[in-house]
């Protein structure tokens, strides 16, 4: 920088040492009357760039605790259900005094079909309708009530639907819906996926209140598939008494919530077998469970992704703030030079430069901690906001404590730097630190012929300031446009990656057209299933499906869900991603994570159990199935598939289920067919729920790759505009020996293309590589076979954009070089 002649802060100091105060009194009390005192507004506005910046980070850190508690705060709230008790009706009130159940409720699940003021029933529009009540406790909530009230349970007219049933129903508040029962004598027919026409009584219910609860927390979409719909309406213990005997139930039971949670079921299933007896039977687990689990796992994704904002926001910050701070206390130290001629230390002039960063940070953290709690309202996102059962302001001690004192504290340690460097200036200004040494880059460039524009412009790159202590504030942009590059070309191979394995159903399990039947079904139904198939000209190939069931088998003692396979028309079956798939009935394809569960390979052989026996099979291949057709009973990368046989040995497995895929040239009207054969029960292609966790947030590495983006080009910017005000002696002196305003220009341009040309060369091959390593972590967790992707169309729209941001970025610090005063420069140097 430029030597000043003595100012405010000589005065200063001559009038404040006779005083009698030490040195460090008296730095402060010198940057307490003249850099504070004259700069007051720079401060105001770094306190609310901190502010904002700090605000952000921490809100976005705050909305992540908040996104990952939402769901186990909802399970508490709606006391969720950790096993189902059927039993007879006398017993279920000594169950429910049980010391291990916390709460209970009664369910009895009737089948009703929706009709229109015509009596005619609605196509599509069977919903689950439940009669649900509390014996214990008939005020406990066990849902969130969105709109309205939830019913009195002993008026039979009334009833609250969830939001999928309001939306399939057209209901609101005040609706009254009507239906028409199917007759008892109906209910075997219904439970294998055919809902018959109803016969029953006509009946009707207004609906008090609209509800959400676990259950309702999709984390895939629902497929139009009788086993997948969630629309259901909540009936009232008056309602089941005044028409079960008229219409098709199931039992009662009772939905149990448990003090400890699943470590009380054994002592609930002891306790209930000596109430009921062996007419008793206790399920572990719940559909409320399951929910909370996958949803959980869909939060998680969020929650990461929301911490990745916040590191970056406080990155960008930080680099923003950095830099504002750097110009500052380099434009505030033009008494340094003579406050240390006076005698001041080293150590009294870093006093003196660190107090603005000091009351800056003190003031920047209060600033984000009342950004942060004005912003909670947005929080927490996606399925997790659903979830919220206390939406609204929300004040996170902890994440605001530590957000406060971590924003304080990076701000003014990241002052550190420039304020030791502005100190060393000053000391070490009226020493002769002697010429700067020629570059080797410098030196080339003139061997090459390089015009005087683009020399003087790798000059101002590469070279050090001899008269700012050696400094060279074009690192700091090499770096961060390094970064950036970087980030971009990590972003961008991540995202196609992902994309790609979203986008190739196969590639997560789905190599079929459509799945028909309901695998919930406990009844064999090749006999009238195969026909209907064969007969369908748009059929090219189909598979029997058998499962397990809830029951599972056991691999080398691991329990595992699996499924049987057997082709009938063609060789359509599970993704096999190495070997080959099970063709007899001694061989098995597993998922990877049960391969790496047990520490086997393809050519290994394993112990296999199940309520029909046991035996040793050989593993020829690794499989990826898809979740969708079991109704994701079993997770992606998990699972067993064996040949229907050779399932048959280990346990009892009705075929449910086939596998179709379509002629591509008839599939519309296949399709169209199959529903008339198999209606409600088509499921065609449809994303599990690790796929749709993925495929929810698969913007989001582009969009933080965006946000560094911004912040090299920031920072590029910064360098810049820095290097033509801190070397303008240097632009002086070209100015005067004949450099003209459009070569200050050019040597401009040509710093500003060689810091981001050598950021592309080093940034690309660093960012492909970390995506190609991102990926394959994702790839290994999920036990999937997906070679990631490398975007060369984006990669090289990186490489032009850099040219582009180089050439914007130089446009203004260029026109500022042409102006300078060489004259003036010149004589106040």
């Amino acid at each position: 920088m430029d030597n000043p002649p003595p100012g405010g802060g000589a005065r200063a100091l001559a009038g404040l040492g006779s005083r009698g105060d030490t040195g460090l009194v008296t730095a402060i009390r010198v940057c307490a009357r003249t850099d504070l005192r004259a700069r007051w507004r720079s401060a105001v506005l770094l306190v609310l760039l901190v502010g904002l910046a700090g605000g952000a980070a921490m809100a976005a850190a705050a909305g992540a605790r908040r996104t990952t508690s939402a769901i186990p705060r909802l399970s508490r709230y709606v006391r969720a259900a950790d096993a189902y008790v059927q039993a007879p009706p006398d017993a279920l009130g000594q169950i429910d005094r049980l010391p291990q159940v916390q709460d209970a409720r009664r369910v009895a699940r009737m089948l009703l079909v929706p009709v229109d003021r015509a009596d005619r029933p609605i196509p599509d529009k069977a919903g689950s309708t439940v009669a649900l009540w509390s014996e214990r406790w008939p005020q406990r909530h066990h849902e969130i009530v969105l709109a309205g009230r939830l019913p009195h349970q002993d008026r039979a007219d009334e009833a609250v639907v969830n939001e999928e049933a309001a939306a399939a129903l057209k209901a609101r508040v005040g609706t009254v819906l009507r239906f028409r029962g199917i007759e008892p004598a109906q209910l075997e027919q219904a439970i294998e996926g055919d809902i018959p026409d109803p016969s029953g009584p006509i009946m009707g219910v207004r609906v008090v209140g609209i509800v959400r609860s676990l259950a309702d927390l999709h984390v895939t979409p629902v497929a139009p598939v009788i086993y997948a719909g969630n629309a259901s309406v909540a009936l009232t213990k008056a309602f089941y008494e005044r028409h079960h005997d008229d219409v098709a139930a199931f039992p009662v039971g009772a939905p149990v919530s448990l003090r400890h949670g699943a470590r009380d079921v054994p002592a609930l299933t002891a306790s209930v077998a000596r109430i009921a007896g062996p007419d008793s039977f206790v399920g572990a687990g719940s559909d409320d469970i399951v929910v909370m689990q996958q949803a959980q796992r869909a939060v998680s994704v969020e929650a990461h992704a929301l911490w990745a904002f916040s590191a970056l926001a406080a990155l960008i910050g930080l680099v923003l703030v950095g830099q504002a701070l750097s110009r500052l206390l380099w434009l505030a130290a033009q008494d340094d030079a003579t406050l240390a001629a006076l005698g001041m230390s080293r150590r009294e002039l870093l006093v003196v430069a660190l107090v603005r960063p000091a009351l800056v940070a003190a003031g920047g953290a209060l600033v984000a901690v009342v950004v942060a709690v004005a912003v909670s309202p947005l929080f927490p996102v996606g399925l997790a906001r659903r979830a919220e059962v206390d939406p609204g302001i929300h004040l996170d001690r902890a994440a605001l404590a530590v957000g406060g004192l971590a924003t304080a504290a990076l701000v003014f340690l990241w002052s550190l730097g420039p304020a030791w460097a502005r100190s060393g200036a000053a000391v070490g200004r009226h020493r002769d630190r002697g010429g700067a040494r020629r570059s080797t880059l410098v030196d080339t460039a003139v061997r090459w012929g390089a015009g005087p524009a683009a020399v003087a412009g790798v000059s101002l790159a590469v070279q050090r300031e001899v008269r700012n202590a050696g400094t060279n504030p074009a690192r700091a942009g090499f770096f961060h446009a390094t970064f950036a590059v970087a980030a971009v070309c990590a972003a961008a191979t991540f995202a196609a990656s992902l994309g790609r394995f979203v986008d190739v159903r196969s590639r997560h399990g789905w190599t079929w057209d459509a799945v028909v039947g309901n695998p919930h079904s406990e009844q064999d139904v090749a006999a009238g299933s195969e026909p209907k198939l064969r007969a369908n000209p748009g059929v090219a190939e189909f598979s029997a499906l058998a499962g397990a069931g809830g029951e599972g088998v056991e691999i080398g003692g691991v329990p595992v869900q699996a499924i049987g396979v057997s082709p009938l028309k063609g060789r359509t079956g599970p993704a096999i991603v190495e070997g080959r798939p099970p063709e007899a009935p001694g061989e098995i394809a597993l998922g990877g994570k049960v391969l790496r569960t047990l520490h086997a390979g393809v050519g290994d052989r394993v112990k296999v159990a199940g309520s029909a026996g046991r035996g040793t099979v050989l593993v020829v291949g690794r499989t990826v199935v898809a979740p969708g057709i079991v109704n994701d009973q079993i997770d992606l990368g998990s699972g067993a598939v064996l040949t229907l046989d050779g399932l048959r040995r280990f346990v009892d497995a009705p075929v449910t289920q086939y596998l179709v895929r379509l002629a591509p040239s008839e599939r519309a009207a296949a399709l169209r067919q199959l529903r008339r054969d198999f209606p409600n029960t088509v499921l065609t292609d449809t994303n599990s729920a690790e796929v749709a966790n993925l495929a929810r947030v698969r913007t989001l590495p582009m969009a933080l790759a965006g946000m560094v983006s911004v912040l090299a080009c920031a920072t590029v910017f910064h360098v810049l505009v820095s290097s033509v005000r801190r070397r303008r002696r240097d632009l002086a002196v070209l100015k005067t020996v004949g450099f003209d305003p459009r070569q200050l220009r050019n040597a401009v341009r040509w710093q500003s293309l060689l810091l981001v040309a050598a950021a592309a060369v080093v940034g690309t091959p660093l960012g492909v590589a970390a995506g190609r390593v991102a990926w394959a972590a994702v790839e290994h967790t999920m036990a999937v076979e997906s070679p990631p992707a490398v975007p060369l169309a984006v990669i090289a729209g990186v490489w032009v954009t850099t040219v582009v941001v180089a050439l914007a970025a130089a446009a203004l610090p260029g026109r500022k070089a042409a102006r300078i005063p060489a004259a003036v420069v010149l004589r106040a140097a």
